[in-house]
């Protein structure tokens, strides 16, 4: 959760509502294999649930990180990493770039999981990594003529 929010207090808070839609509705796990699978469907429910809620309170939000271009040095003071990049996608796309490479997600997981067309997912996953590539590109390179391996 603080992956997808880049904010500690609301990621506590969404955990808590994980926990607790998790407790209210531990029944429907069928077995003690699938719990993960389940939980994590619980998690991106709740994520998905609080993105709508941020959409219509301010939508202007998602606007301006779809408007900042590949390559825009961070914010005074921020380090330029991979946290920063994934603040500035949107929330959908940060959603898919994370389930496929933090969680290790295939696409047709991922589209399962949002319940989106598989063609979306993929897009959002490789859309979201170029635009992580772009911002991250300068990281990279100053990182690399340091004798450091980041790619």
């Amino acid at each position: 959760m603080r992956q997808l929010c880049g904010n500690q207090d609301l990621a506590d808070d969404l955990a808590q509502q994980v926990f607790l839609r998790a407790w209210r509705s531990i029944r429907a796990v069928k077995s003690p294999e699938s719990f993960n699978g389940w939980l994590k469907r619980v998690m991106v429910s709740v994520w998905v649930d609080e993105t709508r809620r941020l959409r219509s309170v301010a939508p202007a939000i998602s606007q301006a990180a779809d408007d900042i271009e590949p390559g825009t040095q961070s914010p005074q003071g921020l380090e330029l990493d991979s946290e920063w990049a994934l603040s500035v996608l949107d929330s959908r796309t940060r959603l898919c770039v994370l389930l496929a490479y933090s969680e290790g997600h295939s696409h047709s997981e991922i589209a399962e999981l949002l319940d989106i067309p598989l063609g979306t997912a993929k897009s959002l996953v490789s859309r979201g990594a170029e635009k992580m590539r772009g911002l991250l590109k300068a990281y990279i390179e100053v990182n690399s003529s340091c004798g450091s391996d980041y790619e």
